[in-house]
């Protein structure tokens, strides 16, 4: 007779204790991160990592009992290990060159946190592009948020209470672009005759929204197969020398931005 699967059975087929299964069952914000991993014996993994990259131990855990690992996008600064990423310093240099080219000079940027590298690169570029052109750097028009459309909103609402004018905001990804658009369209700015408003990814809804949303284009397809060759390179050689790709970006021009 066929019987119920059972906590115990869970714990023993794992080798870990009933109650970590049975917080792991309740989605419990406690259990260790690279247990359903170590103890699942998977062969290698591709990670992003979290914004919270501080707190990345899980993932040096993983490196230090030898899985194999290739990091994408968000990726661990001073990490050895295998990693894929964009020309994010370009990406926004060549956003913000834009932007400017079209007229716009007070360009304000909502940044990612300051504790990951594709956030830093992403302002050095902003910055960067801003003093090619002789525009002078104001510390008023960066705004340090996150990757979410709701830090889009927060940042977006202190950018105009603390600047009289802006008349672009370059966000470092789109979701934080649809929640900068959403604060203008409620408070009657238009979009992109008075501010433009430029994001960083791609995302599928970047061509949904209304306007159309400007972004710099990732080679999302290019990043994944990339990273997965590198993946498998290290299961057939684990020797191998921990390698970084450096993939290239492209502008997309839609309608949140002016014309040249």
């Amino acid at each position: 007779m066929k019987r119920n699967l059972t906590i115990n059975d869970i714990a023993k087929a794992l080798n870990i204790s009933k109650s970590t299964v049975s917080r792991a069952l309740r989605d419990s914000s406690d259990i260790n991160q690279e247990t359903a991993l170590l103890n699942a014996n998977v062969e290698g993994i591709i990670i992003s990592v979290s914004r919270d990259t501080e707190k990345n131990e899980h993932i040096r855990k993983l490196k230090r009992k030898g899985v194999p690992l290739v990091l994408f996008n968000r990726v661990i600064e001073n990490f050895k290990a295998a990693k894929v990423v964009v020309n994010d310093y370009y990406g926004a240099f060549n956003m913000v060159d834009y932007l400017i080219k079209t007229g716009c000079r007070r360009i304000a940027h909502i940044s990612g946190p300051n504790n990951i590298l594709l956030s830093n690169n992403r302002k050095e570029g902003y910055f960067d592009a801003l003093k090619n052109s002789g525009i002078e750097r104001d510390e008023k028009m960066l705004v340090e948020g996150d990757f979410t459309i709701e830090s889009g909103i927060i940042c977006t609402k202190k950018l105009l209470v603390e600047n009289d004018k802006i008349d672009a905001i370059f966000a470092v990804c789109d979701a934080v672009a649809f929640g900068a658009m959403k604060v203008l369209k409620e408070k009657g700015i238009k979009i992109p005759d008075e501010i433009s408003v430029a994001g960083f990814t791609n995302e599928l809804m970047a061509e949904l929204v209304e306007p159309a949303l400007t972004t710099v284009k990732q080679p999302i397809y290019e990043i994944g197969e990339t990273a997965s060759k590198l993946l498998f390179a290290q299961l057939n050689d684990p020797d191998l020398p921990a390698e970084l790709c450096v993939l290239d970006t492209e502008l997309e021009i839609r309608e949140s931005t002016k014309k040249l």
